[in-house]
Parts: structure tokens; sequence; C-alpha cells
């Protein structure tokens, strides 16, 4: 069972709640129809070698790792039913890599949106979606304005790397607008990022008795979206009890 929980908290701003419970068959017919394309875009060679391909990756992955790039791929499939163009592949285009910069990249009417996720494993017990999704905003606002200690990759190129790939297929003014602040940054011209559309996002894995007491928490005190810089923003919390069931649907049929 899922249930999906929309909450307006002023002009611009709200929340997505989702609670994941099972993993039935609505869920598997919508993942079949979606994995390849929310992970290697629309020229994939069929379901069951990318499900190995995932597979592959997340055993070769620390559980953290793995636990993120599980909650990646259903913000990607629940971030998609919210009408956006998914304009990334979850796959980095470096086989067997972690992607360097913005975890998503989507479009809408032709605004850039830019999504960052942050997961907890089972076992940390002190989880709670207000601390997940103040480190996405701030790791978001930290990539955009060039503060982020995580490296020297420009997040823009990356973002435009995986946009200009042809099985992505965004279009050519979003191509020239992410090459454009990609080349800014290079040049060490920062956007602000009250300026952008952000996604961040929390996903809290843990048993299925506890979904209901996590989400209820964040329901009633979801004040911090609003002390976050942004142009308009969507904070998406999904707690999700299906990791172990998610991994036996990969290896049912994969090559």
């Amino acid at each position: 069972m899922e249930s999906i929980r929309e909450i307006d908290i002023e002009e611009k701003r709200k929340a997505l709640i989702i609670n994941l419970e099972d993993f039935d068959n609505n869920l598997k017919e919508r993942i079949d129809l979606s994995l390849c394309e929310i992970c290697e875009g629309q020229g994939s060679d069929g379901l069951s070698r990318v499900k190995a391909r995932f597979v592959r990756f997340l055993e070769s992955k620390s559980p953290q790792t793995s636990y993120g790039a599980v909650a990646e791929f259903f913000l990607h499939l629940y971030i998609r039913d919210m009408g956006m163009k998914q304009e990334c592949m979850l796959f980095n285009l470096e086989e067997n890599s972690i992607k360097k910069g913005f975890d998503g990249l989507y479009s809408k009417l032709g605004e850039i949106y830019l999504m960052e996720s942050k997961s907890t494993l089972p076992s940390t017990r002190s989880a709670d979606h207000r601390s997940n999704l103040r480190l996405a905003n701030s790791d978001l606002s930290a990539y955009i304005e060039g503060g982020s200690k995580k490296g020297r990759n420009n997040p823009w190129r990356n973002a435009y790397n995986h946009a200009s790939h042809i099985d992505v297929s965004s279009s050519k003014p979003l191509r020239e607008k992410l090459r454009a602040i990609a080349n800014s940054y290079d040049d060490k011209k920062f956007e602000d990022a009250s300026f952008f559309n952000l996604i961040p996002c929390s996903t809290i894995y843990c048993d299925s008795n506890e979904n209901d007491g996590i989400n209820s928490s964040f329901i009633t005190d979801s004040g911090c979206i609003l002390e976050f810089k942004a142009s308009s923003l969507i904070a998406v919390c999904v707690t999700n009890s299906t990791y172990d069931a998610f991994i036996d649907y990969l290896k049912d049929g994969c090559l």
C-alpha cells in the first residue's frame, strides 16, 4: 500500500508526503513501465538488462550508497508523476560510478528544477525528515552558490552532459541555459539559490509499523520549509518499508 498527501505550506512552497509500505502489483506494474527510462533514458536495452545493471551497481556499493540509490529511484518515480520531465538519468554517464552534482534535474513549462536526495539507513533510529530536508537544501544552495565542500566538480557541467545525452531528449533551449550557467560557474560567477526551483528530498527507511508516526511528526511541524532559500520549493518526504522487496523485484527476471 502507498499513500500520497500534498500539503501547501504557502505560495510556491509545498510538501509531498509519501508512505510506501507494500510492494504490491500496482506499484510493480508502474515500475515496469518507468524503470528503463528513469535509469537510462529512452534508448534502453530492455527491462531485464537494466534490472541486471541496477543489481550489479547496488551489490558493488556500501549499504549507504545502495539505499541512497534506491531512494533516488523512487523519488524520480514520484516526481515524474507530478508532470515534470526528467532531464537526467539515474545511472551515471561513467560506468558504475556515482553522479557528480545534482541528484536530479527536471523541467516543467520551461523552468528548471533541481533535486537533492538525502536518506537514512534503517538502523538510524534518530532519523527525521526535517534534518534530511535541511541537509538536502543546504547542499543544493552550496552547489548553486559555489560553496560545496564535496569536491571541485561543476554540478552544472554534469547536468548539461546528462541533458545533452540523446536518450534524455532535452530541448535545445534547456541545454543552452545549462551550458551558459556551467560556463559562468567555471568563471566563478555563481548564482544565488533564491532564484531557483528546488526539490529537497528525504527518505527514511523503516519497518511498516513506524511509517505513520514518522510522517505525522513532519506534517504537524513542516515549518522548516519556510526557512529554505528558493524561488519555489517542493519538499518530498518518503517513508519506505519496501527496500528488500524492491531488490527482490530487480533480481526477478534480470539477466
